[in-house]
């Protein structure tokens, strides 16, 4: 999932259903990015091969800079056999600064 953007501040905010499809349990992961630079980094998520925990909906939101107009995308890996990416999005808000501080 892509979004193309002009240069300025942004809260990103990027969602997805993951879904495993194998006979075994995976991990998985995603994360967003702005301009080719990774803003957030979810932790692995692991889906059982059940029907109760095969699906899990990671949602991140973080913060970043586009110096130049640029891209934000959601990025997302299985570490498994089998898996779907369902109803991915990702939300681009244009704020007048970014302030926060890191933990």
């Amino acid at each position: 999932v892509d979004v193309d953007l002009p240069a300025g501040n942004y809260l990103v905010t990027a969602k997805v259903n993951a879904n495993n499809n194998a006979a075994t349990g995976i991990s998985v992961r995603c994360w967003p990015r702005l301009g080719g630079a990774t803003i957030d980094d979810s932790f692995d998520v692991r889906l059982q091969p059940d029907a109760v925990g095969d699906r899990a909906i990671i949602a991140l939101t973080s913060g970043g800079v586009l110096a130049a107009p640029g891209t934000a995308s959601l990025v997302c890996v299985s570490f498994g056999v089998s898996g779907t990416w369902l109803s991915p999005s990702i939300t681009a808000l244009q704020v007048a600064s970014l302030t926060g501080s890191a933990s």
